[in-house]
């Protein structure tokens, strides 16, 4: 029963995510509800940006009929105490979810933004998402709590923020969902593995409007801040949970290790950018273009070079980081990835200075 749930839960979302895409990209365009270009973006047309206005609604309708179908025929396929935990994670989404859509029509305040993460990463804790330990070290139960809304935080902004190339954010997105789905897999956490694939089904269809739609013939898609922290959200929620692990695994990794490993590229960029701007003196929540993908774009690649990049390179931390992890502790993971991080944007910078020196 659990190997149709699974498969019926991404071929669903994989089919209503194809259904609901074209007719979102047509009320777009009657309704002019365009992102226009400007020296931040890298797109020269108008191209609709509410794309992430199906994520929502696809993951919800087609968790709630997995899930629900699996508890008809089987009481015990989820716990209650788990089952309440999602309740108030859908609150959180929603709570996003309408922010996001707020800020792709009319705009909303950074501020404003944060307030809504902020109180929707206060959900996940009472749905009871905390850090089991760090390296080892138990938190007191309020600094735990504090820790576990300020990671949700980052990681949502992180997964926002790296929204910049097409493909990008929901390539890497799909990445992370990937690993996640084999995490619970290995986890016997089938609830937790269906709402992996049930995500997964949705960014797909996306991604290819997003990377292969023609900005000129109108059939290119952008997901907007309604699908990327809803997005960012749910990738928070599964990493969390995933890195707890269970008492009963298979799995012969690291298991948090892996859990945080696609997100690496993400989440150290958000680090560099804040620390840049601020030492810079400037705002470090006003957007610029110093984010890695913007300086992969300056080495003379195009957009589409930069994603496969950039996926290329999560990948290959996913794989480094589970060679390591089977005889490394994870303290000496996170510096060797540090480490490996520093090296390549030493190596871009190298690049791009070499490339202005030719341009003279």
């Amino acid at each position: 029963m659990t190997c149709f749930a699974y498969i019926g839960s991404f071929l669903l979302s994989l089919l209503l995510g194809m259904l609901i895409l074209p007719r979102i990209l047509l009320i777009s365009h009657k309704k002019r509800l365009f992102d226009l270009p400007d020296q931040r973006k890298i797109h020269s047309s108008p191209v609709p940006r509410l794309g992430g206005l199906a994520f929502l609604p696809t993951i919800l309708i087609t968790f709630c009929l997995t899930v629900g179908g699996s508890l008809a025929a089987d009481s015990d396929f989820i716990a209650s105490s788990t089952l309440g935990g999602f309740f108030l994670v859908c609150a959180g989404a929603m709570v996003l979810f309408l922010a996001g859509a707020v800020d792709d029509l009319i705009g909303l305040s950074y501020q404003s933004k944060f307030l809504f993460q902020t109180g929707a990463a206060v959900l996940l804790v009472f749905a009871g998402e905390r850090f089991g330990n760090i390296c080892g070290f138990m938190l007191p139960s309020w600094a735990n709590a504090v820790l576990t809304v300020v990671v949700i935080v980052y990681i949502v902004n992180a997964v926002n923020l790296i929204d910049g190339v097409d493909g990008l954010a929901s390539g890497l997105s799909a990445i992370s969902l990937a690993v996640l789905f084999t995490l619970f897999l290995t986890c016997h956490q089938p609830a937790y593995a269906i709402l992996s694939l049930t995500v997964l089904g949705v960014i797909i269809p996306f991604w290819f409007y997003n990377v292969f739609g023609s900005e000129k013939r109108g059939h290119k898609l952008f997901m907007g801040d309604s699908g990327s922290l809803v997005l960012g959200y749910l990738l928070a929620f599964l990493t969390l949970h995933a890195a707890r692990g269970t008492s009963d695994v298979v799995f012969t990794g690291n298991i948090a290790v892996m859990a945080y490993s696609p997100l690496i590229i993400p989440l150290f960029d958000v680090v560099r950018v804040v620390f840049r701007r601020l030492h810079t003196g400037h705002n470090p929540f006003k957007p610029d273009k110093n984010h890695f993908h913007h300086k992969l774009l300056r080495t003379g690649l195009d957009g589409r070079q930069v994603m496969a990049l950039m996926l290329l390179i999560a990948a290959l931390f996913v794989i480094l980081n589970y060679c390591l992890s089977k005889t490394i502790p994870t303290l000496w993971i996170l510096f060797i990835d540090a480490v490996v991080w520093i090296l390549m944007h030493l190596y871009f910078n190298w690049l791009i200075h070499s490339r202005q020196a030719k341009d003279k």
